[in-house]
């Protein structure tokens, strides 16, 4: 047993040395996103860990705030949200999730198929266009509430968005 061991290691040994030569971009690569991920995992873990302990504690050469702020302060938030990046990464993710694939399709039907500008396809343009904005606004309205803000915002700026995403904003 012990020696089917020593074969096992030998022989995985051998098949990471001969994929380090054959791709060592890709595995160098790999190897720093890897690192990159665990890192970022345990300084959000320590944030968390931290958090249950006080509201400040001393974390290396700087003091950590573990609660949001409930006063905007741009150093405070810079601090509380630097100490979280799979949080924001996730956040992000979210946010790319709804709104990319909603860009993507307009891009593609008005700039890319030219939906619009056909005069024998006017009324198709028309509603795909009230399509599109329709499910830009329930994207904005999945995102939260500061999303939503944003939305209204948009509905009262004619020299920025259509008529009808104004309207359906």
């Amino acid at each position: 047993i012990i020696t089917i061991a020593q074969n096992d290691k030998t022989m995985a040994a051998t098949m990471a040395a001969r994929l380090l030569r054959r791709h060592p971009i890709s595995i160098i690569g790999a190897g720093g996103s890897v690192g990159a991920i665990t890192y970022a995992n345990y300084v959000e873990w320590k944030a968390q860990q931290l958090a249950k302990d006080d509201d400040y504690s001393s974390y290396g050469d700087h003091v950590l705030h573990h609660q949001l702020p409930r006063e905007y302060n741009r150093e405070a938030l810079h601090r509380y949200w630097s100490n979280r990046p799979i949080s924001v990464m996730k956040r992000l993710g979210e946010v790319s999730s709804q709104l990319a694939p909603r860009l993507g399709a307009y891009v593609w039907d008005f700039k890319v198929q030219n939906q619009s500008t056909t005069s024998e396809k006017h009324n198709d343009g028309a509603l795909l266009q009230q399509q599109h904005a329709s499910k830009f606004r329930q994207a904005l309205t999945q995102l939260g509430p500061a999303w939503i803000k944003g939305g209204q915002q948009l509905s009262i700026r004619p020299d920025l968005v259509s008529p009808v995403v104004l309207k359906e904003l």
